[in-house]
């Protein structure tokens, strides 16, 4: 079994000095910056983590999804709707292209879930990662169900029931 933790850019030196070496220190997001470079203020770009040492990065959480401001475009009634699955995936393509491995968060909402559309809602958030990844790519990529803005409300025999249907 491997341990991963996910750390706010801030500390992944101080998380990589001090974790244990059983343990695998990831970041909890990457930009969606080229490997060229850029002038990208403020993003940890994937090659400036694997530069750090950081080989684990988590993409596509539901809070980054929903109404993250940083990368987020505004609707037609001008609310923000967070990271598109389109754009996870471009961060996904370029954090597996620098070397890493990437813990892909997909997962409903719990309106969606008592819709039952559950597994639509995971396609659709796969279908442009699949689009935008080689068959090798996957080797380097987990993908990690969460049930977003529902994961307080869900007890451990729904959890259960979700993952063989999500295989």
């Amino acid at each position: 079994m491997k341990v991963i933790i996910a750390f706010p850019s801030l500390f992944l030196s101080t998380a990589l000095a001090c974790m244990r070496d059983d343990f695998i220190v990831a970041a909890q997001d990457s930009g969606a910056v080229p490997s060229k470079g850029g002038a990208y203020t403020g993003e940890a770009s994937p090659t400036q983590l694997v530069s750090l040492g950081v080989t684990h990065v988590v993409l596509g959480h539901s809070e980054r999804r929903e109404g993250f401001q940083a990368s987020a475009s505004a609707n037609s009634e001008g609310e923000s709707s967070g990271e598109s699955s389109l754009f996870v995936a471009s961060k996904v393509k370029l954090a597996v292209e620098a070397g890493m491995t990437v813990l892909l968060c997909v997962g409903e909402k719990k309106a969606e879930r008592e819709n039952g559309t559950t597994l639509d809602v995971v396609a659709s958030q796969l279908a442009p990662v699949v689009a935008a990844l080689e068959p090798a790519d996957w080797a380097n990529v987990i993908i990690a169900y969460e049930v977003s803005l529902a994961m307080n409300q869900l007890s451990s025999l729904q959890h259960q029931h979700q993952h063989p249907r999500l295989k």
